[in-house]
């Protein structure tokens, strides 16, 4: 059994041709392409949104010190 899922998408023209053209500076086909470019930009959401997270929390941490302070 292959650890692989196949996707079928529909992309704008501009889309497959900046991914086509990635392929090709990285000397890499498409497939690998879409997958490196996916898999960049959930590892760079996921940063964004743990990013987020730690700011929430250091704002409730600030404040809690502050009230404490008071």
């Amino acid at each position: 059994m292959s650890n692989k899922a196949r996707f079928t998408v529909n992309l704008t023209h501009e889309l497959a041709d900046a991914v086509d053209k990635y392929a090709e500076s990285m000397g890499i086909n498409r497939t690998s392409a879409v997958s490196v470019l996916l898999s960049q930009a959930l590892a760079n959401q996921k940063a964004i949104n743990d990013l987020s997270e730690l700011l929430e929390l250091y704002k409730a941490n600030l404040n809690k010190e502050q009230w404490q302070e008071q």
